[in-house]
């Protein structure tokens, strides 16, 4: 219906029978089908293919639903996809007028339906603490809700309840990094309550210097941590895949509410803070147009 770019009115549409016809003046196009039987089937049973109207470019029938449908595949391979592109190929495509709003809803529905809402996601963590428990027997897996100060550094979460994503995080035998704990709070405070040899566990430059003064062995300083032997003990057990989520055994647990940290005023920053010992761009900002 949409490609040849008519308007057309549903005088019927349900489980069993659909009935439309075209809304242009004096045109008598019309389509009536019927469902067959306990099928999946719909048999035409009228039709007149006729169109006496001119074709619209603004068609009330697409919808960013539609869209959404029709381009969720095209969503899935590039959830990136720029709002402003797809809707130029969208006119292109059907010849049909798109709004900048339609374009967006149309990305917001296929990428909820692809990667489910966010709030969504908090339904399932008590499932997916029991499908850790199941698929790696012996695991402990604990989940926590509570309020608190943490003095440790995370990462921004851009989504629509905002908070701060920390993680504990370890290096399996490939050399890659594995996630051991996670959490999402609403704010992030890094402070040095220790110092240097307290917090990684090795000697620092003046403790160095006061081991060696002394002669002693500056492997008996460092922490047991970083031993082979350690290394070993906390690698020997396989950690199994987990199954999906459509597996997942559901517990019934109440569901944990989502944050509720609010949005700063203005618009959201998109460089991060930068450190003070970080080095800092001093070149004056260019402005477009602006000659050099």
């Amino acid at each position: 219906m949409l490609l040849v770019q008519e308007e057309f009115e549903n005088i019927q549409n349900d489980k069993r029978r659909v009935y439309v016809k075209c809304l242009g003046d004096g045109c008598q196009w019309i389509m009536h089908a019927l469902k067959l039987g306990e099928e999946r089937t719909f048999q035409i049973r009228q039709y007149n293919p006729e169109h006496k109207c001119a074709r619209s470019f603004n068609v009330k029938n697409l919808n960013s639903k539609w869209l959404s449908t029709k381009y969720e595949d095209a969503f899935r391979t590039d959830p990136k996809r720029n709002v402003k592109g797809f809707r130029k190929d969208v006119i292109k495509e059907l010849r049909c007028h798109v709004s900048r709003n339609q374009a967006y809803r149309a990305k917001k529905k296929a990428l909820e339906a692809i990667e489910g809402k966010a709030e969504d996601q908090f339904d399932s963590l008590w499932d997916y603490a029991s499908e850790l428990r199941n698929s790696n027997p012996g695991s402990t897996v604990m989940m926590v809700m509570t309020d608190g100060d943490y003095g440790v550094d995370g990462c921004h979460l851009k989504g629509p309840y905002g908070g701060v994503l920390l993680t504990v995080v370890s290096i399996d035998p490939n050399n890659n990094l594995y996630p051991l704990a996670y959490a999402v709070v609403s704010g992030v405070v890094l402070r040095i309550v220790k110092g240097k040899w307290d917090l990684t566990g090795i000697p620092c430059n003046h403790g160095m210097s006061a081991i060696c003064s002394q002669s002693l062995e500056p492997d008996d300083f460092v922490n047991p941590c970083y031993s082979v032997a350690t290394f070993i003990e906390v690698y020997k057990h396989a950690i199994l895949p987990v199954n999906g989520p459509k597996l997942w055994e559901k517990t019934g647990f109440v569901r944990p509410l989502p944050p509720n940290f609010g949005k700063g005023a203005g618009r959201p920053a998109r460089a991060r803070r930068m450190e003070h010992d970080e080095p800092q761009n001093k070149g004056k900002k260019r402005i477009r147009g602006q000659k050099n």
